[in-house]
């Protein structure tokens, strides 16, 4: 049914099916955790701020009624700014906050996604992964499908902020580290490695000097999870009221791979198997909020609405509506 290859953009393909929606998030019934929803910020970790949970400082995820993608409510998720606070601020921390759903891999299945962000004037991504804004199918051992907005291109040199997507699976050889990474825009030691270097990232969302801040981005992502190297990835987005741009369309005529890490060798851990994931046993989850590097200066906001997890791209995009 999925025409994929050499990134060819999709022209004269069968339709996709309209599918249902899994589930979903607007917070247009006032609550972050409705519907089978949790989230991690400082109140639910620590119940006040300053917040140090897991290594991580966390921030704030609230609800407000000021310019939603669609209804009447977005989700405001809030960074503070640590400018040395106690533990002392080092490279290595990170501050976040996350809404995130349960789930199962799911693998030999397609998945839909919809999602809506607004990036407002002031932020700053902070780490050469740059800010995490959603994190799909994201299992125990490492991140999967990712998309997030740096500013760190060719050589650590820093620019006006991007949107990419990437991808990070195949055998586990350390956490967060398996065999198959589909690159940064910085490069070097961020560049595509495994099955990805035929066809190496930055897979572009939103490119550099591009971005508009304070402007609602919907985007459309459709994954064919996978651990037995016949994986799909495509991506398309519009500005909130605009026309739909397909961005990549990567899959099995490309080059095998996975949309999942695991770990045949319990290289770090058992229950990550090939064998346990096909069967359904270890639990992921889809977050989405910001995951970013400590900022010594500004306190970072990013906001979402809108998202969604469907079976087919007609029901997904009914969350924009």
């Amino acid at each position: 049914m999925y025409r994929l290859g050499r990134n060819t953009l999709r022209t004269g393909v069968i339709p996709d099916p309209p599918g249902t929606i899994l589930y979903q998030k607007n917070f247009e019934d006032g609550s972050i955790d409705s519907g089978g929803w949790g989230h991690q910020d400082y109140l639910t970790l620590c119940g006040s701020d300053p917040c140090y949970n897991g290594g991580i400082r966390r921030g704030l995820i609230t609800i407000e009624t000021t310019t939603p993608d669609q209804g009447t409510k977005r989700g405001k998720f809030f960074l503070p700014t640590d400018p040395g606070a106690s533990p002392p601020l080092s490279s290595s921390f990170r501050v976040q906050c996350e809404c995130l759903h349960i789930r199962k891999p799911d693998t030999g299945t397609h998945s839909w996604y919809a999602s809506a962000f607004m990036v407002p004037t002031g932020f700053t991504p902070q780490q050469d992964g740059g800010c995490n804004i959603l994190q799909l199918n994201y299992t125990g051992i490492a991140p999967s499908l990712n998309i997030a907005i740096t500013n760190v291109y060719s050589g650590g040199t820093t620019g006006n902020p991007s949107v990419i997507a990437w991808i990070q699976s195949g055998q586990i050889i350390s956490f967060s580290n398996p065999t198959d990474f589909s690159g940064l825009p910085r490069g070097a030691g961020f560049a595509a490695r495994g099955v990805f270097t035929s066809i190496p990232g930055p897979w572009y969302l939103v490119e550099r000097d591009t971005l508009v801040r304070d402007q609602w981005y919907e985007v459309l992502l459709h994954v064919y999870n996978s651990v037995d190297f016949d994986g799909i990835f495509e991506a398309w987005i519009r500005p909130k009221g605009g026309s739909w741009t397909q961005k990549f369309s990567y899959g099995p005529s490309d080059v095998g791979f996975c949309t999942l890490p695991y770990d045949d060798t319990h290289a770090i851990s058992t229950g990550w198997e090939r064998s346990s994931i096909r069967a359904n046993f270890p639990d992921t989850n889809d977050k989405f909020g910001a995951y970013n590097g400590i900022d010594t200066v500004n306190n970072n906001i990013i906001y979402h609405d809108s998202f969604a997890r469907a079976t087919g791209r007609p029901a997904a995009e009914t969350s924009f509506t």
